[in-house]
Parts: C-alpha cells; sequence; structure tokens
C-alpha cells in the first residue's frame, strides 16, 4: 500500500477490474484503503483540506463502480457531524457513496490529534439480504467492549484488519494474527468472517513484522483460507443463508 492517495486509487480501481473478471456482486478492501496506513498519515492528516482529496478519490474509484456493477466495501476516513470517523464506505453503481458503519473504539490520541471519533453503533447493515457486520482493526483484540453495539446481528462479518503477523529471525511464523483474528470473531459471533489487508515490503525497522496473510474463517470458526504472505491475492466466496430449524445460518465456500 501506497503512502500516495493516487496509487492507492489506482490499486482499488484494479481490485474493481479484477472482481469484474471473476463475475464478483461485492469486492471488499482494507480501511485506510484510500489513504493507506502508516507513518505519512501525521503528515496527510495536518494538511488543510486533506478530506477533500478522500473524497476526491472516492469519487474516482465509485466511476469504476459505475462502469462495473460491482459494489465496493472499502475503509476509509468520512466527515460524519463535524469529525471524522475510520469507516466503512459501500460505493454502489445505483446509490453512489454511502457511509454503513465503522471503528467505534478509538484510542484517545486520535481524537486529540485528528479529531476522530468512534462510530455511534456497530449494527449490520443489508446487503443482498445479508446482514453485513464489520470488525474495524484493532478491534479484533476488544471484542467484550463491543457487547450490545449491534455487531451481534451480524450474519457475515468483514474485518479490514491491517494485521502484523509475527516471524523468527529465519522466518519461521510464530504469531499467525490474521488467522486467529478470523477465528475469535466468527467464534464469537457465530457467522463467517472475510478479512481484508494490505501486503507490504518488509520493514528494516521490524524484520520480524510483515503484513499479508489474509484469511478467512467460516461459521465454526475454521480458517477455510488464508493468503501467501507478501502476495496480492484476491479470494473469491460464495455466501448464502440456509435455514436451520427456526435459524438462519450464513454458509460460506470458497470459489477460488
Amino acid at each position: 500500500m501506497s503512502s500516495q492517495l493516487t496509487e492507492n486509487v489506482k490499486t482499488a480501481i484494479r481490485s474493481i477490474e479484477i472482481a469484474t473478471d471473476k463475475e464478483a456482486d461485492v469486492a471488499f478492501l482494507p480501511e485506510m484503503m484510500v489513504t493507506g496506513w502508516g507513518q505519512h498519515l501525521h503528515d496527510f492528516f495536518a494538511r488543510e483540506a486533506w478530506i477533500d482529496e478522500v473524497t476526491q478519490g472516492l469519487y474516482e474509484i465509485l466511476k469504476q463502480v459505475e462502469k462495473s456493477g460491482v459494489r465496493l466495501l472499502l475503509g476509509s476516513p468520512y466527515y460524519v457531524a463535524d469529525s471524522y470517523v475510520n469507516a466503512i464506505i459501500l460505493l454502489d453503481p445505483v446509490t453512489g457513496i454511502q457511509y454503513v458503519g465503522g471503528k467505534m473504539l478509538i484510542a484517545p490520541g486520535w481524537t486529540k490529534n485528528w479529531n476522530f471519533v468512534g462510530a455511534s453503533s456497530k449494527a449490520p447493515i443489508m446487503i443482498d439480504q445479508i446482514l453485513c457486520g464489520f470488525v474495524v482493526c484493532n478491534e479484533v483484540e476488544m471484542l467484550d467492549q463491543l457487547e450490545d453495539s449491534g455487531i451481534e446481528q451480524s450474519q457475515i462479518i468483514f474485518w479490514p484488519g491491517v494485521t502484523l503477523n509475527h516471524y523468527s529471525e529465519d522466518g519461521s511464523l510464530l504469531h499467525n494474527s490474521c488467522a486467529e483474528g478470523v477465528r475469535s470473531i466468527s467464534l464469537r459471533y457465530r457467522c463467517p468472517t472475510i478479512q481484508a489487508s494490505y501486503i507490504n515490503e518488509i520493514n528494516a525497522l521490524l524484520p520480524t513484522r510483515r503484513h499479508g496473510g489474509i484469511a478467512v474463517a467460516s461459521e465454526d470458526g475454521t480458517v477455510v483460507y488464508q493468503a501467501p504472505d507478501g502476495r496480492e491475492t484476491l479470494v473469491v466466496c460464495d455466501v448464502t443463508l440456509e435455514k436451520v430449524g427456526g435459524s438462519m445460518l450464513t454458509r460460506l465456500s470458497l470459489i477460488e
């Protein structure tokens, strides 16, 4: 992921093109997709009209959404009621740009330094008759604090988590944060979980921490897919509702 907004917009557009070729209905990209995630945000958020740049980027991506017919969920800063939210945005070829959720648990520094606030609700949104919820970033580590936020109504959860897996100096995987994250979400809410994250070059200052390795878990917490680290991957899933007894269960299967 680039520190340049224009490059991130190009990546999002290319992802929509790939999703179109795969005949997907909805594509899903990580949090802060338009701005990228990293130390460059300190300078970016200090710029006077940075939110206008973000909005312009979203409209550029929307053009490709309208052209393709593929809806897109992605993370982006979003202006809500005189503050900003680490938001999830739905880009729809018919209804345009919609705020559909965001991060509720915000570190105090984000509010003090950049006027970010927590999302007021974690209630899911309906997409194709399925209630879609969102666990954003490190909320995966604080699921207890999301109790009674509305997310428990979700039939599938999207986790746009920019997550670092931990490795030993010889390259052996020590802590699979991506797999553990989707597993914990699925087990808690009894529904499938799909992650989106970034791939980056190995940081010279943190050679044992790497982005990548997105994971997908079924409703019982089984990790059914994990991408190789350091490789751009778009995984295609089929998600359906199945009536079991008096309940509707969400079933997820991998297409490729």
